[in-house]
């Protein structure tokens, strides 16, 4: 049954004093059944921060993938530091002697 005009004025004018005489009550009665906000924070603010975290964890991701294929990839150094060997190697270690070194140290040639 809807209220009539007088009632209406009256609700009304409630509404309006309990708004003056205490705001809190008022503003809790207003917002009733809504989700709840934490103070100091509001909706963009989480969105912003939702947004930066999965900029990092991207960035983070890409930094990762980067610095796998350059590991991959990279010659070993021709200024004789020792590197990680290669696997699989490329073919069965074997030992052949230098053909002039050999030839000086027996005296041949």
């Amino acid at each position: 049954m809807p209220l009539s005009m007088g009632e209406e004025r009256i609700l009304a004018e409630i509404e309006h004093r309990l708004a003056e005489e205490d705001p809190a009550l008022a503003y809790r009665l207003a917002t009733f059944g809504r989700t709840p906000r934490l103070r100091g924070s509001s909706h963009g603010q989480h969105i912003r921060l939702r947004r930066w975290g999965i900029v990092g964890a991207i960035a983070l991701l890409v930094v990762l993938f980067v610095t796998t294929i350059v590991a991959v990839t990279r010659e070993p150094s021709k200024s004789g530091e020792r590197q990680a060997p290669h696997w699989p190697p490329a073919s069965p270690a074997v030992v052949v002697p230098d053909a002039d070194k050999t030839a000086a140290g027996t005296g041949e040639g």
